[in-house]
């Protein structure tokens, strides 16, 4: 019996990323669309060198951030 393949949701991979960063464990969660709107204003401020930095913005964007810095 072949295994089912898994993929990870977009919420669910930026969520893991955001847990090697400097952000409140709070907004790591990200429960409602504040969240993710926070996310896109804050994320890079303590984080500017970290190395999944470029792909945490994508998610940001697909998922609806209004402002990503």
């Amino acid at each position: 019996m072949a295994e089912a393949t898994t993929t990870e949701s977009p919420r669910d991979e930026l969520s893991r990323l955001l847990s090697s960063m400097d952000v409140p464990s709070a907004r790591v969660q990200i429960r409602d669309e504040s969240d993710v709107h926070w996310l896109g204003r804050n994320v890079a401020l303590n984080n500017p060198d970290h190395e999944h930095l470029s792909r945490v913005r994508k998610l940001l964007k697909d998922l609806g951030a209004r402002m990503v810095m």
